[in-house]
């Protein structure tokens, strides 16, 4: 793209050219001349200095930040030949409109890079043994945020500065490529705003996992004696990500996995709108290293040839071995030894040579089976008891608060809605930590916090929010958005503060009327229509109203074996949202038994830590966080008086001392999500279910309605992977975006085995649909 034309021909690419020069990520080249009545030596500058070549009479500049939207228009008369004009730039890039009258009328523009000022080191060892610690040294010419990640070279990580530098790239582009006759107009200037520039979220590598210990076993040794192998797992784990403030110097202390492979250690510093990347590669290696290429997940009546992968100095003694097959030989240098597998099983892979030993262990598993912990909240009244096996005991709801809060984070996908709703939820135990009702670090939920905002840039346009990144904005979704972030609305996150506070001035400014927002500003106040109308009016309204919304609640309620709950009129989540927030209204209003009819109804219904949705979780904890705490939480356990003041687990009989004493019962349990039956349905084709070694398809899952938002878990068959991810990707969970998602894989193992999936409706349990498996065969 070219970048300018005035006097010398500026051009600006993604990828490096030869005599190139880098500026924030992209590469800038002087390609050629151009006749002009002025010149510009130097694209990349802090300063845009203009030679004059030609007189003008008149000439006229306009500055424009992509960024602020900041506008300075310069005036010239009577410019001489030889003179030079100079003016400040902005940080990170100047859009520079030009026009005059010389000889003839005159217009141009151009586009000019800041430089970067922040520079960073980045030191390490380049080989480590598997499993042991290292040093990352850190340095920086100036103060800064620091992201660093060291994660296995085979998981896929997008790069934060290369992220920004594409979308410098492309607003460059669109500026370049505009055609507007008025090219000094400053509504011009302002369609060209830069929606995301400077700054990208935090992402860690899509897959984390982590070893787990394993006991030693007994293993043959080459003398025939016998030796202790300790059997390690073949995952692929982040080593570390942290984010800090550096100023000068930093060392940061990482202990790796215990598995051979490459460790890739990349560094994001951030300096105002200045960024830079750094990466190192890490080799962690010994004289004897296995790993075992196999699927994650088989079904009984599937096979494929797996491979036991070793590489060793000198000669060494393989063992390996499956339910079906034993390999024992000697090796040398490095290769494969193959062993086909039938179904779920474990592999157990060992080698030993001269007094080294790599042993490696791997659980092929039935798919669609996941071990689900779910729990029961209990409200003890003073007084009322329970007996548990196993008992959590808060002593308070801000307690409680938190580990919703932090279960809610663990969600895996990342809309509008879903991080708002995270940060909705860290923004009730900020205040919590804030008011000393809770003891928690401080400075890591501040990292959570501003980790989120940032991500929440990717939505934002012109005051409104947009339901994913790219998409187009809508008035629902900032509702929506801005419902969820009033617990962080004015507490000290400017960045937060300056979006919602536009959101609101552009909902007022379309006169948009929702009581959702009436935390916000009493001119969103319109007419009870349900429940959720009615409960922002009774806590957010000084005026009679109150009384109607509070009777508008009471009437709406539907009771059910002892439980209570009410029906969702704009709640995204449904009944258990729309409960959660009539429940705020009731407990206020003093009605202490409708109250714990509701509490139960909800309270029976968490999932691994959390409700089924981001937005009805996000809603409970809101509701948590309006219990009052109590001096002191005292209960009687097993006749011994307790005073409770940190999460407690207890096994016996529990008496409340205190009101509102909450307690957690879990159990676990194994699901088969190939059993269950909902009423959503899709589609699912993949190019071919004949392939060699090598060969790629497509596959496609195409929903038929306009479904909320639905979610597609894939599994491959297990001779299929991936192309995006990173290795050896078998299992799929992502969103469905315009009722289509397409997945690219590749044939990496001989044998047959089935494609399987399901669809469900992040917003709503009910909606969930699975497909028949699908053979692929792979030779």
């Amino acid at each position: 793209v070219v970048l300018s034309t005035i006097g010398k021909i500026f051009s600006v690419s993604l990828v490096p050219v030869e005599k190139s020069i880098e500026a924030r990520g992209l590469y800038i080249i002087e390609t050629g001349s151009h006749a002009s009545p002025l010149l510009l030596n130097e694209v990349v500058s802090e300063k845009i200095e203009l030679k004059v070549i030609d007189s003008f009479s008149i000439l006229t500049l306009v500055l424009y930040n992509p960024l602020s939207g900041e506008i300075i228009v310069h005036e010239f008369n009577d410019l001489q030949e030889g003179q030079t004009l100079s003016f400040d730039s902005f940080k990170p890039l100047t859009f520079v409109f030009i026009g005059g009258l010389s000889d003839d009328i005159y217009e141009t523009s151009f586009a000019l890079i800041y430089p970067e000022k922040l520079k960073v080191e980045v030191d390490s060892p380049p080989h480590v043994i598997p499993g042991e610690e290292f040093e990352v040294y850190i340095k920086s010419n100036m103060k800064a945020r620091g992201v660093l990640i060291v994660y296995d070279s085979r998981l896929e990580h997008e790069s934060l500065a290369g992220k920004i530098a594409r979308n410098l790239y492309r607003n460059i582009k669109e500026f370049r490529e505009l055609k507007a006759k008025k090219i000094l107009s400053v509504k011009t200037a302002r369609e060209l705003r830069l929606p995301f520039l400077a700054r990208a979220p935090v992402a860690a590598p899509s897959v984390v996992m982590f070893e787990e210990a394993v006991e030693p076993e007994k293993g043959f040794a080459e003398s025939g004696g016998l030796a202790l192998i300790q059997f390690r797992k073949t995952i692929l784990p982040l080593a570390f990500f942290d984010v800090f403030e550096i100023d000068d110097e930093v060392v940061k202390k990482i202990k790796v996995g215990l598995h051979p492979t490459t460790w890739k250690v990349k560094f994001y510093a951030f300096a105002d709108v200045d960024y830079i990347e750094k990466e190192l590669s890490i080799e962690a290696s010994k004289p004897v290293m296995l790993e075992i290429d196999a699927p994650v997940y088989l079904e009984e009546d599937e096979e494929v040839l797996i491979g036991v992968n070793y590489a060793v100095e000198g000669m060494a003694r393989l063992y390996a071995e499956t339910p079906w097959g034993r390999v024992e030989k000697t090796v040398k240098g490095s290769g494969v030894e193959f062993l086909n597998v039938k179904g779920p099983c474990r592999i157990k892979a060992y080698a030993i040579r001269n007094g080294f030993a790599d042993a490696v262990e791997l659980e092929i598993k039935k798919p669609g089976i996941e071990k689900v912990k779910f729990s029961k909240l209990i409200l003890l009244d003073k007084y009322e008891e329970e007996y548990g096996e196993k008992l959590v005991i808060y002593p308070s709801p801000a307690y409680l608060a938190k580990d919703l809060a932090y279960a809610l984070i663990q969600y895996p996908f990342g809309c509008a809605e879903q991080t708002s709703s995270k940060l909705g939820g860290l923004g009730v135990v900020y205040k919590a930590v804030k008011n000393g009702i809770l003891k928690e670090n401080l400075e890591d939920l501040e990292k959570l916090i501003k980790t989120g905002i940032a991500r929440m840039k990717l939505f934002y346009k012109d005051g409104l929010f947009s339901l994913w990144e790219n998409g187009k904005p809508e008035v629902s979704v900032t509702i929506k958005v801005l419902k969820n972030l009033k617990h962080l609305y004015k507490i000290g996150f400017k960045e937060l503060d300056e979006m919602a506070d536009k959101a609101i001035s552009r909902l007022l400014e379309h006169n948009i009327k929702d009581n959702d927002l009436l935390a916000y500003d009493s001119r969103f106040k319109t007419e009870i229509t349900s429940v959720e109308d009615a409960v922002n009016v009774y806590l957010y309204s000084k005026d009679k109203d109150r009384e109607k919304a509070l009777r508008f609640i009471l009437e709406a309620v539907e009771e059910k074996n002892g439980t209570a709950y009410w029906r969702a009129g704009k709640s995204w989540a449904g009944i258990l949202e729309a409960t959660c927030e009539a429940l705020k209204a009731v407990y206020q209003a003093g009605y202490k038994d409708l109250f714990k009819k509701g509490f139960t109804f909800i309270s029976s219904k968490l999932i691994n830590g959390m409700l089924y949705t981001t937005s009805d979780t996000r809603a409970f904890i809101e509701l948590v966080s309006f219990l009052q705490s109590n001096d002191k939480t005292c209960i009687e356990l097993n006749g011994k008086v307790v005073e409770v003041d940190s999460i407690s687990i207890v096994k016996g009989r529990v008496k409340a001392l205190s009101d509102f004493v909450l307690a957690r019962v879990d159990y676990e349990d194994i699901v088969d999500l190939f059993r269950i039956t909902g009423k959503l349905k899709y589609s699912i084709e993949i190019s071919s279910t004949d392939l060699k070694i090598g060969d790629k398809a497509v596959l496609k899952i195409i929903v038929d309605k306009d479904y909320f938002v639905p979610i597609a878990r894939i599994w491959l068959p297990g001779n299929l992977t991936a192309l995006e991810g990173g290795a050896n990707v078998q299992v799929i969970h992502q969103p469905i975006k315009d009722k289509i998602l397409k997945v690219e894989v590749v044939a990496v193992r001989k044998g047959t085995a089935k494609l399987r999936s399901l669809v469900y409706d992040m917003y709503d349990s009910s909606k969930i649909g699975i497909s028949p498996p699908i053979r692929v065969t792979v030779s």
